[in-house]
């Protein structure tokens, strides 16, 4: 095959020797996997061979990814202009100002995307064997899992890199609580160097690369260290070996590099007809044993399919120091990219600040353009006639200086006064470069000054927020690579849980308002508070991860807050009946305290959820009060609207008699005695009004309960008259919820346990 060449250019835009690249395609790649021995059959050397040629193609894949990246990173950090250009300058003793307009537009795309941070939400499959309880339980331990290992650190870093850079990484890994302890924990932590990550990006073929059959993660450890780990022996050889390249070792270095491989092994998926499928290895017979066939189990149907492993080395570029089974089903290396693109064979990784870095040189050269023009035009000079300033030429030498108070002159009849030559002006085209370099950075990264908080051509407030979501659009594929990156590790997660978490044990679990409780999993107990028997077995089930990108659970429950002031400002009446919801969502000590306080001064009624749930059921007594309380309700409610109809007259008739009032002060008298009175009526009808609302819902929610009991047979009801009324208070009481069975249940029906 021809290897292509091309013309690389170094990072102070000069030319470079021309690089020769292989990209082999995938149809190749997988020839030459076909001749390899089974990883099984390998041992270190053939493995470490391996290793070396794959890292090698890796690194002539990212070579130009890496190169972009480093590029850009320069630009943020503020190393903006090109070496050799800085030494003319500095040489020549020229301004070389740098004004850094691309970091704050990448914290502002970082924190807007922190501020709608996306969430894992786990629900059981469909047609699963997950049960919603247990998946409550898994969605907790994950809330705790990513709280312990700091999960918002990770995807920060990983989204700040694939911001500045095009791409970021997040990794999983497990690890012991302690050193004396058994139990593991999941950990889902940050990857300080995205460039020391090499994946196979051509192998790539998901935008996650979750298909990804190896990768590799270099950490540079200095002599001292590795020997102080590894023995005097391997740090030897690691300096005095000569391998087929010198992307390993240094002076005063050895890289460590971590290698994971996917294993692939050949294998028959069974269909069994009880529904359940049975994976095996191809070269593994399988029957189904006596028991099964007596239950009438057989294999329906069958299909080739592979066993997938994924294997962890810790190696050097001629020891494999140590090795692992990592029981995922994908690589727990997790990336974040910037947006792809591929041409001429190859994938390109674009950041946000990719396309700005030219439009920010321009804007620092046409900046040090303007303060090197001011800087070398001539201080303002005085025009005056020679003899006006005889005596005192030493002051007026220092007045370019030095700050002189007093400029003496002598007065020549004729000679007009001394004047100052105005000082040369920075020419108009050197302001508009700066001015159009500055939009250029903003239409290049798609962020423009409103969406900064800078003042801008918008003045309306809805001109400035259409100019932010048009920033928001225009970056919305780095939130959505988080969200993708994500979703990858709560599938990790998942793989992890039944192995990590596969005996009895008590774990901890976060709830949505981060409220930490302690469950058993894996074994059956029985729950006091319930009076039930529940297991929650996290090695069995399957769920699904989706990701839920909007405001963090802090954020709504601010919202909340907000919103019920603003209610209570509107309706004052509902401040009593929700002050305990306002206080608990409260960011104060003591809210939950002072919460539960405010709840035991809310009448009963308005804290019921449920019609006779307090004493067990619903006698025929409260049944027959019932209804006739409903019945008052309707009537006193026709009673309400009649006097509102009344009233409404009464005030059109008093605002027609006060329009044909000749006195202006008995006018306004009287104009004010009639919004009174009418403000008393209707905050009188309003609050007569909530209450028969809710006395109607409760009553109507009980005489449907005793209906339906009353179908079933359970309930007798002797329907007799009894007296009704609303008493003094003009609300209609609501009684004490009793329930009353028959002695005898009817013989059609299921016996009932009182």
């Amino acid at each position: 095959m021809a290897i292509p060449t091309m013309t690389s250019i170094d990072e102070d835009g000069k030319p470079e020797e021309k690089l020769e690249y292989s990209n082999p395609d995938a149809e190749s790649a997988q020839d030459d996997e076909n001749e390899k021995k089974h990883p099984e059959e390998m041992d270190d050397e053939e493995i470490l061979k391996e290793a070396r040629e794959r890292f090698e193609f890796c690194r002539e894949q990212l070579s130009d990814i890496h190169k972009a990246a480093k590029l850009d990173l320069r630009m943020v950090l503020g190393q903006q202009w090109d070496s050799y250009d800085q030494a003319e300058r500095n040489k020549n003793h020229r301004p070389c100002l740098q004004h850094n307009r691309l970091d704050p537009i990448v914290r502002q795309v970082v924190n807007d995307c922190v501020a709608n941070r996306p969430s894992i939400k786990i629900r059981p499959a469909q047609n699963g064997p997950g049960t919603v309880p247990t998946s409550e339980v898994v969605q907790g331990l994950i809330r705790h899992i990513c709280a312990s290992s700091d999960v918002k650190g990770a995807q920060d870093c990983a989204l700040r890199y694939a911001v500045m850079c095009g791409v970021g990484f997040i990794r999983i890994r497990t690890d012991y609580k302690s050193a004396k302890s058994w139990d593991q924990d999941i950990i889902v932590e940050r990857i300080e160097d995205p460039l020391q990550v090499y994946f196979p990006v051509s192998l790539c073929k998901t935008p996650d690369w979750s298909d990804a059959p190896y990768c590799f993660i270099r950490t540079l450890v200095s002599r001292a260290d590795f020997k102080a780990k590894y023995g005097e022996q391997a740090e030897s050889e690691a300096a005095t070996w000569q391998g087929e390249s010198t992307n390993w070792t240094d002076e005063k270095s050895v890289f460590l590099a971590e290698y994971y491989n996917v294993e692939e092994e050949p294998a028959i998926l069974y269909q069994l007809s009880t529904g359940d499928s049975v994976l095996r290895p191809e070269d593994e017979e399988f029957t189904i044993d006596e028991a099964g066939q007596k239950l009438g189990i057989s294999i329906v149907n069958q299909r080739p399919s592979v066993i997938r492993k994924i294997m962890w080395y810790l190696m050097t570029e001629k020891h494999i120091m140590d090795r692992a089974e990592v029981p995922v089903s994908f690589i727990p290396v997790i990336p974040v990219l910037g947006q792809e693109i591929y041409a001429d064979g190859r994938k390109s990784y674009i950041s946000l600040v990719r396309h700005g870095i030219d439009p920010q040189k321009s804007y620092n050269y046409w900046l040090s353009a303007e303060t090197e023009r001011i800087a070398l035009s001539p201080k303002s000079p005085w025009l005056i006639e020679e003899n006006q300033i005889e005596g005192y030429e030493r002051d007026w030498k220092r007045a370019n200086v030095e700050n002189v108070g007093v400029l003496k002159y002598h007065n020549i009849p004729g000679v007009p006064l001394p004047t100052r030559i105005p000082p040369a002006t920075v020419e108009a085209a050197i302001i508009s470069a700066i001015q159009e370099s500055a939009q250029d950075i903003e239409f290049t990264t798609g962020v423009h000054r409103a969406a900064l908080g800078a003042q801008s051509n918008e003045t309306s407030g809805v001109a400035i927020n259409a100019r932010i979501r048009q920033s928001d659009v225009a970056t919305a594929h780095f939130s959505e690579s988080l969200a993708r990156a994500l979703r990858c590790v709560g599938k990790i997660i998942l793989d992890l849980i039944p192995v990590i978490y596969n005996v009895p044990r008590s774990i901890q679990i976060l709830g949505e308002d981060m409220a930490s409780s302690v469950v058993l999993v894996n074994e059956m107990y029985h729950d006091e508070k319930t009076g039930e028997d529940k297991l929650f077995d996290l090695r069995v089930g399957e769920y699904e991860v989706v990701v839920d990108i909007g405001p963090s659970y802090e954020t709504k429950r601010l919202e909340a807050v907000d919103g019920l002031i603003r209610i209570i400002q509107a309706v004052p009446n509902i401040g009593q009946l929700t002050s305990d919801i306002l206080v608990r969502n409260l960011d104060i000590p003591g809210a939950a305290e002072l919460a539960e306080r405010l709840k035991k001064t809310i009448p009963p009624q308005l804290l019921a959820t449920d019609v006779g749930s307090s004493s067990g059921g619903i006698n025929e007594n409260d049944i027959r009060q019932i209804v006739a309380d409903l019945q008052n309700v309707q009537t006193h409610n026709q009673i309400l609207m009649h006097d509102n109809d009344q009233l409404k007259q009464q005030l059109m008739a008093a605002l027609q008699a006060v329009k044909s009032k000749e006195n202006a002060e008995q006018l306004k008298m009287d104009a004010v005695v009639v919004r009174s009175e009418a403000e008393i009526h209707k905050a009188k009808l309003g609050v007569q009004q909530e209450a028969i609302k809710q006395h109607s819902a409760l009553t109507q929610h009980a005489v449907d309960t005793a209906i339906d009991l009353h179908k079933s047979g359970i309930l007798q009801p002797d329907y007799q008259q009894y007296p009704s009324g609303f008493g003094n208070s003009g609300i209609p009481p609501v009684m004490p919820p009793t329930f009353q069975y028959p002695q005898q249940a009817p013989a059609t029906g299921p016996a009932v346990t009182q």
